[in-house]
Order: C-alpha cells, then structure tokens, then sequence
C-alpha cells in the first residue's frame, strides 16, 4: 500500500467512524473529526485540493452558512459567546472543505460509510431501549420518551439521526432487488 493509498483507505476509516459514533457516542465524534482534519493535512497535494476545491459546485454555497456565522460576529454584543459558538459550528467549514477538496468515495465505500451510520442508529436504539426496560423493570419507572429514552444525544437530535437512517433503508429498498438474501432480511428487520 504505497502513502496516497494509506491516506485514501484513512479517510475513508475515519469518516465511517464519524457516520457511527454520530447517533451513539457523541463525544468521541469531535476527536475523529480533529483526527480526519490532520490526516487531510499530513496527506499534502495542496495544489490538487485548491484545483478541486475551485471547481467544484458545492463548496461555495455549502461553506456560505459558516462565513454568514462569521459575519455575524461583528454585530453580536456578546464576543465570547459568539466565538464560542463559531468554534461549535467549525465542523460547518471543515467539513466542506476536506470532503470537497479530497477524491471522491467510491459508491461502496459510500454504501459502507451509509451502513455504519445505520449501524450506530440501531446501536444506540437497542441501548436505549434496553436501558429504558431495565429501569421499567427494576424500579417500575418508565423511561420510553424523550429525555429519559435517549442517553446520548438531545431527543431531537436523535430522532433526526433515526430519520435519516430509515430515509437510507428505504433509498436501499428501492434497490431491494440487487441485494442478497442476507441483506434483506436485514434490512427488513
């Protein structure tokens, strides 16, 4: 495996770990983002992600949020607060930036990055869930909706995440016919 290969294969380990730990564990999310933003960095070929990064469609109007953000913070009255918040929303400008100035996935590393992000949303439901019969069955207390369901992240987020994740079951669905017999009762399940 020669350095382009290694740093390729690193992203793509990398970005799969995010799309899991995203709905279960939140608090490792930002490490691997960090770790995601040094391997863009020791990776090098500036020149070739500056060459992407001009060309490509999505940049602009994608990193336009963050910068409207940025813009904000000569009107805001509380600087500390504002660059704090700035500081929550970098994943606004970095992201764009690696992904849109690094080579694109391959359409299975795409489907295997989508699965461990399902992967984590059913992780986490199955926690929760059992977390929640376990406290029904010890102290009779129930803990099957909002604040007490979800361990990891704030309820809305969660049920974001689960959105996205059955809107992806069912965009695999419509390709229900290309998959094997394991897949689908996977899936189905």
């Amino acid at each position: 495996m020669n350095k382009e290969e290694f740093y390729n294969h690193a992203h793509f380990v990398i970005t799969a770990l995010i799309a899991f730990t995203l709905p279960v564990c939140i608090h490792l999310t930002p490490p691997l983002i960090i770790l995601l933003f040094i391997n863009w960095i020791i990776e090098g070929n500036f020149s070739e992600k500056i060459f992407r990064l001009r060309y490509n469609r999505l940049f602009c109007p994608v990193i336009s949020l963050y910068i409207f953000y940025f813009i904000g913070m000569f009107w805001t009255e509380n600087k500390s607060s504002g660059w704090c918040d700035l500081q929550v929303k970098l994943s606004l400008l970095a992201f764009p930036l690696i992904f849109c100035s690094s080579k694109c996935f391959q359409s299975k590393h795409l489907e295997k990055i989508l699965s461990a992000f399902i992967f984590g949303c059913v992780t986490g439901v199955v926690i929760c869930l059992s977390s929640a019969i376990c406290d029904f069955l010890i102290s009779g207390e129930e803990h099957f909706t909002y604040m007490n369901f979800s361990l990891f992240l704030h309820p809305s987020y969660f049920s974001m995440y689960l959105n996205l994740a059955v809107i992806i079951i069912i965009l695999k669905w419509l390709k229900f016919e290309l998959m094997s017999e394991a897949k689908k009762i996977i899936y189905f399940s």
